[in-house]
């Protein structure tokens, strides 16, 4: 007896999804008995990736490195200026971000020791003609120990705005001291 109820079941499931197949399917003899109300979902936009003869940026530090108020950090007041033609921001698709770099043993992102991908930070909409100021946090680490950062722009997941011949902006050499961060001289910031 359980298995007859069981074939029974089967029997009733297959039927139905025989029945939804035919009322999904434009081609079954009854497909203007039912209409399909879903939708077919429009494809996502594709990121718009810039290109090199709309980025033109100056990236300066504002004011003077300084350590941050929990002295596991430090704070680098920078001024970003959009001297191209596109808008840049963190809201973009893929976002526009400030990106630290460590630079290598040689002073550059080629020699040996250098971090490209160190630390990222985010940044308001600035238009083009305009500059806006950010405050990018570093945190203290033993990869930076008399090293120099090399502070750009990039696009994530595209291009570094340093490969299009835009300059970043290079501070230090920094190292770490007692948990904190000096300066070249030795002392904290």
């Amino acid at each position: 007896m359980k298995r007859f109820r069981l074939f029974m079941a089967m029997a009733g499931l297959a039927i139905a999804l025989s029945a939804c197949k035919q009322q999904s399917n434009p081609d079954s003899a009854d497909a203007g008995a039912m209409p399909s109300t879903a939708e077919t979902p429009a494809p996502a936009p594709k990121p718009d990736a810039l290109k090199k003869e709309q980025v033109a940026v100056v990236v300066e530090l504002e004011s003077p490195v300084r350590a941050a108020a929990d002295g596991l950090s430090i704070e680098i007041p920078v001024k970003i200026t959009n001297k191209g033609t596109a808008v840049l921001s963190s809201e973009l698709r893929p976002p526009v971000m400030v990106g630290i770099q460590i630079t290598g043993t040689a002073g550059d992102m080629t020699s040996e020791g250098a971090v490209r991908d160190f630390k990222r930070a985010p940044f308001p909409l600035v238009a083009p003609g305009a500059s806006v100021s950010v405050v990018v946090n570093v945190p203290v680490n033993e990869r930076i120990a008399g090293r120099k950062l090399a502070i750009g722009l990039v696009q994530e997941s595209i291009r570094w705005f340093a490969d299009w011949g835009q300059p970043d902006l290079v501070i230090g050499p920094f190292t770490p001291c007692d948990g904190k961060v000096c300066g070249a001289d030795g002392k904290p910031l």
